[in-house]
């Protein structure tokens, strides 16, 4: 079964997002003025349909055109869309009457800065062809570039990508470790703010003028975005859902001295990950902060923990992470349950790798405490 996920914003215009006749289901995510409130599911069959109670005929009629706005090829775009929305906003519970039908999603209050978006890929020519199918039809304020890092060009698989997209600028870095690419990337970058992404990562609407808007502030030192499914059409990505994804929920947080400063080692893992991450490309020469750890994320023994140790850095030296969900992505999760069960296993030698790092270089002896009850649960999961 293939169910797809997608957000629609409540306030301001309704659009239907497209393409969804190609799937069994959808997990809707619902936004009223940028926040998702939560999701709802509905499915191609009309099978959400059966078990309802209605009271009058006419409300089967109400919950089918609904459906079909949703799964036709064509869409209904006859009906007028207050109509849709009004049927959308009963089916969750919501009163009409309290949306901005004025509402901007876009940020009113850009900085002047620039972007580089740099992301690093191995061997994942589809993955990637749809991930900079998005990046170069991404509107935005924010003049950027991309920046693509081929991490094992002797495949052969990634330059005749990259060669489809005229504008993305091709690189390559042959020491195995997503570090060495980011950093790579980073060095050729030419924006004021240094995006990572992923090849597997599908950028929305508004996406970079969200993630960039908080380096207003410049104390803001790291933002990071939402990440939500792609599509969720196997057990594995269901599973891997169920157990928590990527995402760390759907409210704005600012990351500060007194998150950091506490007696025990904040836990930066809820901070975000590189699917949607930014930084002042300038830090990067700072030597508190300093480039991507090379010995950390995937392609390397540790296998991961190299995003998040940058979060930590970024804290460390004083300055300010922000989580914006506004600033969404999709990711497509491992479909198989042979990938779920190597990437849970790499998130926990990731993190058991930064926490040692953290000890050892940044000499933060919070690290060790939590070293010390980490691992043998870690062994015991296994």
């Amino acid at each position: 079964m293939r169910v797809a996920a997608r957000v629609i914003e409540l306030c301001g215009p309704f659009c239907i997002p497209p393409g969804l006749h190609e799937y069994d289901g959808l997990r809707l995510y619902y936004s009223v003025r940028g926040q998702i409130q939560g999701h709802v599911y509905f499915w191609n069959n009309h099978k959400a349909l059966f078990g309802q109670k209605f009271r009058y005929p006419a409300d089967y009629g109400s919950w089918l055109l609904l459906y079909n706005a949703f799964f036709s090829p064509l869409g209904v775009p006859e009906i007028d869309k207050t109509i849709l929305k009004n049927l959308l906003c009963a089916r969750i519970g919501l009163d009409p009457a309290t949306l901005d039908e004025e509402y901007q999603a876009v940020p009113t209050d850009l900085p002047d800065l620039t972007a580089s978006i740099v992301l690093p890929t191995k061997d994942r020519p589809l993955d990637l062809a749809r991930a900079l199918e998005h990046l170069t039809r991404h509107q935005s304020r924010v003049p950027f570039e991309i920046i693509v890092v081929d991490n094992n060009p002797s495949s052969g698989l990634t330059a005749p990508v990259v060669a489809r997209f005229v504008k993305v600028k091709y690189l390559v870095e042959t020491r195995p470790g997503v570090g060495y690419a980011r950093n790579t990337g980073t060095l050729a970058a030419r924006g004021d703010i240094v995006i990572s992404t992923d090849d597997d990562v599908v950028v929305t609407e508004n996406w970079l003028d969200n993630l960039i808007a908080p380096f207003a502030d410049a104390r803001v030192g790291a933002v990071m975005g939402l990440v939500l499914p792609y599509e969720l059409n196997t057990p594995a990505q269901g599973m891997f859902e169920k157990l928590g994804g990527l995402g760390l929920g759907y409210e704005y947080h600012r990351y500060d001295a007194a998150f950091f400063n506490g007696p025990e080692l904040p836990d930066v893992s809820k901070l975000g990950n590189t699917s949607t991450a930014a930084f002042r490309f300038r830090d990067f020469a700072d030597p508190k902060i300093g480039p991507f750890e090379v010995a950390l994320g995937s392609g390397t023994p540790a296998r991961g923990g190299g995003d998040v140790y940058q979060f930590y850095r970024v804290l460390a030296a004083g300055k300010v992470c922000v989580y914006e969900p506004k600033a969404r992505v999709y990711h497509k999760h491992r479909s198989e349950m042979k990938q779920l069960r190597k990437q849970l296993i790499n998130f926990e030698s990731g993190y058991t790798a930064m926490l040692w790092r953290i000890g050892t270089r940044d000499k933060d002896k919070r690290a060790f405490r939590v070293l010390r009850y980490y691992v043998p649960k870690s062994k015991q999961q296994m």
